[in-house]
């Protein structure tokens, strides 16, 4: 019995690591391994946050990466970033000589800034130079794609911002509209494709009857909650997103199978 003591704690701790890293694996296709191989199809990039790394929520990059077969797609998402950290590992993405880059940033840039709380979160887990402001991610932004435009031959296309919630009323969904601005300035005042994430997730969500299922403050734990559900008990991302009373995520910035699909109807169109 004390044995059984000792060992029950231990084999929990074992099991919520596993848990933990298959949220944070990396993807199979990032820069890393790109380079690393050959490759004689056109290459496509994929720029972004948790969303594009696709562990927490579905993958729309895998889903591209099936449809186009005629492409090779690397996938330079990695959890939890703002614009800022992307500029920290541009060197191995401009590498990669890509032939057309897409550019899902800001998520995270607008999250940080929600409250005081959230900005010294993000300032210490990662480490940053300063605390986020939208002027600071206007900034990276500015940086990230004028070192594309020089150092590479990419077609560069940017996606403004999932919404934050589904809630087209609250501060937090009204707040990624705003950060969405700055990638629509942006994307204008360098002449690159713009896509409308953010309005056509809008104007969906206009025309349904939602009602967010708990208060923002709560999501972290929402999330961790839906990686259970996933990795552990091995519900579906859309069956996860359902029980939470969601139509397009599985917490209040991942996104669910109708989510992801919105993405790659707006880069689909882009690579045909």
């Amino acid at each position: 019995m004390n044995i059984l003591i000792i060992l029950i704690p231990s084999f929990i701790l074992i099991f919520l690591i596993i848990l933990v890293l298959q949220a944070v694996m990396p993807p199979h296709n990032r820069p890393k391994k790109y380079l690393k191989k050959s490759n004689k199809k056109p290459v496509v990039m994929m720029i972004g946050d948790s969303i594009t790394h696709g562990r927490i929520g579905t993958n729309f990059v895998d889903i591209l990466s099936k449809r186009f077969d005629n492409f090779e797609f690397v996938n330079a998402g990695i959890n939890g970033h703002l614009t800022w950290n992307v500029n920290q590992r541009l060197d191995e993405i401009i590498a990669c000589q890509a032939d057309h880059t897409f550019i899902l940033i800001g998520t995270n840039d607008a999250n940080a800034t929600l409250s005081e709380k959230d900005s010294n979160n993000y300032v210490k887990r990662y480490r940053l130079p300063q605390k986020p402001d939208i002027e600071w991610y206007k900034d990276n932004l500015l940086l990230l794609v004028t070192r594309l435009q020089k150092e590479t031959r990419s077609k560069i296309n940017i996606l403004s911002l999932p919404t934050i919630g589904e809630d087209v009323e609250s501060k937090e969904l009204k707040h990624s509209v705003t950060y969405s601005g700055i990638t629509k300035k942006v994307s204008d005042e360098l002449n690159c494709e713009y896509l409308p994430l953010n309005e056509t997730m809008l104007e969906l969500l206009k025309t349904k009857n939602v009602v967010n299922p708990y208060s923002y403050d709560k999501n972290d734990m929402q999330m961790v909650k839906a990686i259970f559900n996933h990795y552990a008990l091995r519900k579906s991302w859309n069956k996860i997103a359902h029980n939470s009373g969601l139509f397009y995520h599985i917490d209040y910035l991942h996104l669910n199978d109708a989510g992801a699909d919105l993405i790659v109807q707006l880069i689909t169109d882009k690579l045909l």
